[in-house]
């Protein structure tokens, strides 16, 4: 679908959208006890020094979602590069709070101790609750456009209808998450996070943070039903990044989320020379705050890059259900880090 030919409608949506995400919020502001004063900015959850550790003349490479790219793109995802300073920053946060909360993860060495974890897991949660708020809010504005129709299209109202509904019950599992780690943090409990760190020789070609609700682990086992009323699901932060350059997979959790420590166990549990692409499957299967090194991604053939795209888009799209295999080897090896070792830490 060119571009010149989308109805006026979807515009006005896209520019609605549009400023959802952009909304001004500091997500700290209700657990500080000093308040917030300081000015809403676009804090980055992927630090610019990482992006620098595998960017190219500052810039790394990441999927085009926006309305404009997708009506380019005939409604496919795509990727391109984006400046250090733009790629990974959410309006969630004011100057004040990220620059003091953050300094421990953003000045100092990645060496994953306690406190470094908490926050890492504080502001991955925040990213991920920013953006499941911002998504809610889309719909709802969808949901109404749809009523304002005549005629009024009734399936397609019911299936807006439907996804708001599960987007509340994933604002409630990840803020109900938020809230908990935040009180931690700002009463300085650093001992309620667990993780699994994996240790890589080389640099990372793949930089992501994001969280999700894990329904299926590396056997393709079933761990969670998701969007449950009444059960909260259990959320697993998952980043890569580079600690003391090479690459490291951290993935956290708290330690009573009994569903999430085995999920990490059966990631170890795989040959060591798939953990590099389990590692990259996971980023492009649930986690779109992904970039990659523009050296690596140029160099890859297009059967790979259609491969990692294709695996983003068919998770983003809410008619297919995840299959149990969704985060098994895939068969095709993408990069090799190769593995060094591996941790749990504060794991009971």
């Amino acid at each position: 679908m060119a571009e010149r030919t989308l109805p006026t409608d979807y515009w006005t949506t896209a520019e609605v959208m549009k400023g959802i995400f952009e909304a001004k919020v500091c997500l700290a502001k209700i657990h500080s006890p000093d308040g917030c004063e300081g000015k809403i900015i676009a804090a980055h959850t992927i630090p610019r020094s990482q992006l620098r550790k595998i960017a190219t003349n500052g810039h790394v490479y990441a999927i085009a979602a926006t309305a404009t790219d997708l009506a380019r793109n005939e409604g496919k995802l795509s990727a391109k590069q984006y400046g250090i300073n733009e790629f990974s920053v959410l309006n969630c946060f004011c100057a004040t709070h990220d620059n003091k909360l953050f300094a421990h993860v953003e000045d100092d060495p990645l060496v994953f101790d306690a406190h470094q974890l908490t926050l890492l897991h504080y502001r991955t949660l925040a990213s991920e609750l920013y953006r499941k708020v911002a998504s809610y809010h889309t719909v709802l504005y969808q949901v109404e456009a749809q009523q304002k129709k005549t005629p009024r299209d009734k399936e397609a109202t019911e299936f807006l209808t439907a996804s708001a509904a599960g987007n509340l019950l994933g604002i409630r599992d990840v803020g109900t998450a938020f809230d908990r780690c935040a009180n931690n943090l700002f009463a300085k409990k650093y001992g309620d996070i667990s993780a699994l760190v994996v240790h890589f020789k080389k640099l990372p070609s793949v930089m992501t943070v994001g969280s999700f609700l894990p329904q299926y682990d590396y056997d393709a086992k079933p761990l969670q039903l998701i969007h449950d009323p009444e059960i909260l699901a259990q959320t697993v932060s998952f980043n890569i990044l580079a600690s003391q350059d090479h690459a490291a997979l951290a993935m956290l959790w708290f330690k009573d989320c009994n569903l999430i420590k085995p999920l990490a166990e059966s990631f170890i549990a795989q040959e060591s020379e798939h953990y590099t692409t389990l590692a990259i499957q996971t980023a492009f299967e649930y986690l779109e705050n992904t970039c990659m090194q523009p050296t690596w991604w140029e160099g890859e053939k297009q059967v790979v890059q259609n491969l990692l795209i294709e695996r983003m888009q068919r998770a983003g799209t809410p008619f297919e259900e995840r299959k149990a295999a969704c985060l098994t080897f895939c068969g095709v090896g993408f990069d090799q880090w190769d593995y060094s070792h591996h941790e749990f830490l504060s794991a009971t």
